[in-house]
């Protein structure tokens, strides 16, 4: 599944063809289908629940059809530099950008997290990586670009720079981030929300054209029939019947809120050890260090628990037991940004239309790709570092054998 960067041209032309075969008269119909139903006249809230559940239940039957149909060739990940890879690719052939690009904060030692000589070297260097994206995307095509929320701006700068449109952050809320020195208690992530520019005047005609140009409404209603808001919300780790008290979602439901409301995921913020490692049980296990402080993610090394955060995470280990060392506990997968797939499915269903492609340049080690698997949608990642590049060859591969 990973392909160096000499076999671009090649899969180009086997994925454009079956492509071609795959985006049928269903595909359409149903992108036009789901822009009809944002625009009707209003009907009883009863009656539109049953519509929209009856419709969601039908586009799951179909995209299971097509999942296994087009998974085997239009599931691709590329190893190499991702501004390189992209430049070899055809342009407008995909549907949809979900990515998390470095930070530029050197949360780690790699090379890839460097800070390129502050805001203005950032940017220009985001910008060059975004500009391949638009000319391989079809006009309209939507993007999620995940971002530092203290550095935000800086992402939205390099977006409009490469020709996208900043249309909105999706904001996702969590309740498990841990506070340094001065600053505040870290609680959100931001997505900023972007698009291609339509290449037809209206959002109809674009559909027709492309099967772009809307976003997918009627696959994340919630509550029901509720339109999509641009916020979402995550359980705290340990939350069960009775929510934990650093969980977001109970704090606002307690006070006077309503989570309903929102997109929920259960514990996502930091994936579980099972997620994280799945597909590369059979690879020898690594510690995840850190050269700086203990941070709230480091764990004990005796009870996989963490030294810092609420009572029922912290490690309670003995102080003979107690391995306080700077070393966490060890896993077969060592990327240290880890999304989660529920996360990300939420994201592949609202940007991509039935049967389209997305594409993830800064792929790590694979979640997109799992979630692309999962919904069935086509993907094409890149990754420049050679063993996350395998480790996420081993987790999509890893989705793809699951039962349905």
């Amino acid at each position: 599944m990973a392909e160096p960067e000499e076999s671009i041209p090649q899969y180009i032309s086997e994925a454009m063809a079956a492509l071609g075969r795959r985006k049928s008269d269903r595909k359409r119909n149903s992108s036009m289908a789901n822009l009809r139903s944002v625009q009707e006249r209003p009907v009883s809230a009863d009656t539109r629940q049953r519509m929209q559940v009856a419709q969601v239940a039908r586009r799951r039957r179909e995209q299971q059809e097509r999942a296994d149909s087009v998974r085997d060739e239009l599931i691709r990940l590329f190893l190499g530099d991702c501004a390189k890879v992209m430049a070899g690719m055809a342009a407008t052939m995909i549907d949809a950008i979900i990515t998390d690009p470095p930070a530029g904060i050197r949360l780690t030692d790699a090379s890839w997290d460097a800070e390129r000589n502050g805001r203005l070297g950032w940017t220009q260097w985001l910008a060059g990586v975004m500009r391949e994206a638009y000319r391989i995307a079809k006009p309209g095509a939507y993007g999620a670009v995940w971002a530092l929320p203290r550095q935000s701006h800086w992402t939205a700068c390099a977006m409009e720079d490469a020709g996208w449109k900043v249309k909105d952050i999706l904001t996702h809320h969590f309740g498990t981030g841990f506070p340094h020195g001065d600053n505040l208690k870290p609680g959100s992530e931001f997505w900023i929300l972007i698009q291609k520019p339509r290449s037809e005047a209206s959002i109809q005609a674009n559909v027709e054209r492309w099967g772009t140009g809307q976003l997918q409404i009627a696959e994340c209603r919630v509550a029901g029939d509720r339109w999509p808001i641009n916020a979402a919300f995550t359980h705290a780790e340990g939350c069960g019947a009775v929510c934990a008290p650093d969980c977001a979602v109970g704090r606002l439901n307690a006070t006077g809120g309503s989570s309903e409301y929102f997109p929920t995921f259960l514990y996502h913020p930091k994936v579980s050890r099972r997620e994280r490692n799945q597909g590369c049980n059979h690879l020898p296990g690594r510690p995840q260090t850190t050269t700086a402080r203990r941070s709230y993610n480091d764990r004990c090394a005796s009870c996989g628990r963490k030294f810092i955060g609420s009572l029922h995470s912290r490690c309670v280990c003995p102080p003979g037991m107690k391995i306080t060392d700077k070393t966490s506990y060890v896993n077969q997968n060592p990327h240290p940004t880890v999304k989660a797939t529920g996360l990300m499915r939420y994201l592949v269903r609202l940007l991509c239309p039935p049967g389209g492609i997305v594409l993830d340049m800064f792929a790590g080690s694979g979640t997109t790709g799992i979630a692309c698997v999962e919904e069935g949608f086509g993907f094409v990642g890149i990754e420049q570092d050679d063993e996350y590049c395998d480790i996420a060859k081993l987790r999509i591969a890893a989705a793809a054998r699951r039962p349905k």
